[in-house]
């Protein structure tokens, strides 16, 4: 079919009314094979829960990347803040607040790293790549891997190279990746995602479908 571009919003709808099944598209930015690689604690917990713990902490949606954008909050307003409007039953992920001294996205096709672009801190502080490498093939081997995404490493104070978190590559901003490239991975995603598709009859099933 007809390869659809846009934000996770459009690219969720659009998997809608194309029948494809909930189960097809991985939601967890934290992936469970690969969380060694996060070098920090992370742990789970609720909208509510994160409102009556105590700051500061780093704390993203766990479910739904883009409900919210996740954020440091230092204190119990921030909480309210950065919250605001979402159920109070949300699963989150809060994580021990760290410094990045650089940031990377790495992009990876069929298993193969084909870009590597900066987008946060020192330039002159690299990621170590036989981290990532090593990454890519624990993701392989755990069967959650997909043909096309992104993953974002950086380098924390301490020097170690960690996952900042990893994206799927239906709808991945290209940090400047070269055109040809990019177009490359979000098609073989895409095919991907085609391959798992439902044929629908009737009115859509929404327990089922995105």
């Amino acid at each position: 079919g007809t390869l659809v571009v846009g934000d996770h919003r459009a690219l969720r709808q659009a998997f809608r009314y194309l029948g494809v099944p909930r189960d097809r598209i991985p939601t967890d930015t934290y992936p469970p094979a690969v969380r060694g690689y996060l070098r920090r604690r992370v742990w789970e917990n609720t909208v509510a829960g994160v409102r009556s713990c105590p700051v500061p902490m780093f704390v993203k949606p766990k479910d739904d990347p883009k409900k919210f954008t996740g954020a440091v909050i230092a204190n119990p307003s921030d909480a309210a803040a950065l919250t605001g409007g979402v159920s109070r039953k949300t699963r989150v992920y809060c994580g021990e607040v760290v410094n990045w001294v650089s940031e990377y996205r790495v992009f990876v096709l069929r298993s193969r790293i084909v870009g590597v672009k900066r987008y946060g801190g020192d330039g002159s502080v690299r990621i170590d790549m036989n981290v990532v490498e090593a990454f890519i093939r624990d993701f392989d081997g755990s069967g959650e891997s997909t043909s096309g995404y992104g993953v974002d490493f950086g380098i924390l104070e301490s020097g170690d190279t960690a996952m900042v978190e990893w994206n799927d590559g239906y709808a991945l901003g290209s940090y400047g990746l070269e055109a040809e490239t990019y177009t490359d991975l979000l098609i073989a995603r895409w095919e991907e995602i085609m391959e798992g598709r439902i044929e629908l009859e009737g009115p859509i099933d929404n327990a089922k479908i995105l």
